[in-house]
């Protein structure tokens, strides 16, 4: 009996420890992206966009990004990326408005990629130049 009692003692005391390091979805978007971010809810309200930019340097600017989806209270994205302008474009995807140092393909001629990002499986698709924007 002192065996049994023992053991359930010891079961309680590590469920408490492992509940105790849980952290909320707070906590760990303040953790990552630190008190001074920004949040963007997507235009149904299904989703949160949270920005923090750490300026390295005028030129350099990196925007760590996490995206709460609100129906399982859970983040499904986390990214960093460099010199960008994000926004909602529809209700799962983010326009990305990425200024770069050398031209490369699929960029504007004042050196600007603009692709979308879909929060939900997080794949990137090259946004025509002539494509019209979301309002």
């Amino acid at each position: 009996m002192r065996n049994l009692l023992l053991l359930s003692f010891l079961l309680l005391a590590a469920a408490c420890v492992q509940v105790k390091n849980k952290m909320t979805i707070d906590e760990q978007i303040s953790a990552e992206l630190g008190e001074g971010r920004q949040s963007l809810p997507s235009p149904a309200g299904s989703y949160t966009l949270f920005l923090s930019a750490d300026t390295l340097s005028e030129a350099d600017k990196l925007v760590k990004l996490m995206v709460v989806e609100h129906k399982e209270e859970k983040i499904i994205l986390q990214d960093t990326l460099a010199n960008v302008n994000l926004s909602w474009f529809s209700n799962n995807e983010i326009l990305v408005e990425q200024r770069l140092g050398i031209v490369q393909p699929n960029t504007s001629a004042n050196g600007i990629r603009r692709f979308v990002l879909n929060v939900e499986n997080g794949q990137r698709r090259p946004l025509p130049e002539n494509k019209k924007l979301q309002q």
